[in-house]
């Protein structure tokens, strides 16, 4: 297996899966990492066209940890709505609360919100659209996913990961 370390000896992250987690985490790295996005689908975000009926709902203020598959995981974190707006600002995305308490970008458009998302991705990111990861294996130095080498390794996917 080639060396892990990338160009520059630049640590290499594999993201799976495209959508809003995988991207945000795409954006937190700094350009001193190399990092790839893995998405299935022939478009980044493409669940995120769909959300808050085009609006993108992006956060909820009145979230309870029952609404989740793991409450004790969202109690440990009761700073999460602060950091998701804080995220969004740092982009340049306003955002607006509704009566209901949902968050929603201010251009109230997810393909907008869409738009800016993927352009803010550095040079230092290689998205791979319309790509099935087929083979994960961790070794002693790194992760190979398809047959290309990774320091680290993010699953961000929403839905099965297995094609059905």
């Amino acid at each position: 297996m080639p060396s892990l370390l990338g160009k520059n000896n630049k640590k290499r992250i594999a993201i799976i899966g495209g959508g809003v987690s995988g991207v945000a985490a795409a954006l937190s790295f700094p350009s001193s990492f190399l990092v790839d996005i893995y998405e299935r689908e022939d478009r980044l975000l493409k669940k995120l066209l769909k959300t808050g009926n085009g609006k993108a709902n992006i956060f909820n203020l009145n979230i309870k940890p029952t609404s989740y598959n793991n409450p004790d995981f969202i109690k440990l974190h009761p700073d999460m709505i602060e950091k998701t707006q804080t995220f969004y600002r740092d982009l340049g995305i306003l955002t607006y609360v509704d009566e209901e308490g949902r968050g929603y970008p201010f251009s109230r458009s997810a393909k907008a919100l869409a738009a800016t998302l993927v352009s803010s991705l550095g040079k230092n990111v290689n998205v791979h659209l319309s790509t099935n990861v087929s083979h994960i294996e961790i070794k002693e130095n790194g992760i190979s996913i398809n047959g290309q080498c990774y320091d680290y390794l993010i699953i961000t996917t929403g839905s099965s990961v297995y094609n059905q």
